[in-house]
């Protein structure tokens, strides 16, 4: 069953999107960041600048069993790919430690691309409006604001990468688990791509999948089904690799053409 809740987010008196960044984080979660953290540091040391968390439990929403726990780090210098190989290992080995999380995610990036390189847009914007800085500097007033009519421009590219990133890892010899992951996350990617492309007509942000795949049906009537199935495969994911496929392959398409 799709639960009919989740976190809107309404632009300031300025036109900003961000989030609310002052709510406590339940214990549960807590714990997970503090793991978190302490990989972040354990990978990177003296290297290591910030770290953020973002999505439901950055803003206090989130949902045992329902919610994934999102965060990524901000680095001095360069990352190499060992320490991406190693920061894969501690995604698995924290989704089975803290199970009541759908998955943990690690990202990291070079403080210097993120605030210089266009390309990079898509991280600047989850820093400034979608994450709270819970170790290090934050650089997030260093970074551009974002609205409602910025937005969109950022999205059909890096949702396009995701696919093919996704589309790569379905194609290549993988286990079944690697699919029911990848499956969880690039239907996330596409409901929210969806409704983040059409949002210029819109008075709100969200990233909740129920509210991404109602306003984006309203854009793509075409879609309905598509996108609500993408929505149930985001909570439920399946290891049909063709389903997962075909379905990405038809919501990129109407992306790709607005």
């Amino acid at each position: 069953m799709i639960r009919q809740t989740g976190k809107i987010i309404t632009p300031s008196k300025n036109g900003s999107l961000r989030i609310e960044k002052n709510k406590a984080i339940p214990a549960p979660w807590y714990g997970l960041l503090k793991d978190v953290a302490s990989t972040y540091k354990s990978v990177f040391e003296d290297n290591l600048l910030s770290v953020y968390i973002r999505g439901s439990v950055a803003d206090g929403t989130a949902i045992l069993g329902v919610s994934d726990f999102d965060s990524l780090a901000v680095c001095k210098a360069s990352v190499n790919k060992d320490q991406f190989q190693l920061l894969e290992q501690f995604e698995l080995t924290l989704s089975q430690k803290f199970p009541f999380t759908t998955s943990v995610e690690f990202c990291a990036y070079e403080l210097n691309q993120v605030l210089t390189c266009p390309e990079y847009a898509p991280v600047r914007f989850q820093i400034k409006s979608l994450s709270r800085c819970v170790y290090g500097d934050d650089i997030s007033e260093k970074i551009e604001e974002f609205t409602i009519k910025t937005v969109p421009d950022l999205c059909r590219h890096s949702v396009i990468d995701s696919y093919n990133y996704a589309k790569k890892i379905i194609e290549s010899n993988h286990s079944t688990l690697d699919t029911i992951m990848i499956c969880r996350w690039i239907m996330k990617q596409l409901v929210r791509a969806a409704f983040e492309c059409n949002m210029r007509t819109g008075d709100f942000y969200t990233r909740d999948l129920y509210h991404c795949a109602k306003s984006a049906c309203q854009h793509f009537p075409n879609l309905k089904d598509e996108l609500w199935r993408s929505v149930e495969l985001a909570v439920a994911p399946t290891s049909n690799e063709k389903e997962v496929l075909l379905l990405a392959q038809k919501i990129i398409n109407s992306i790709q053409a607005v």
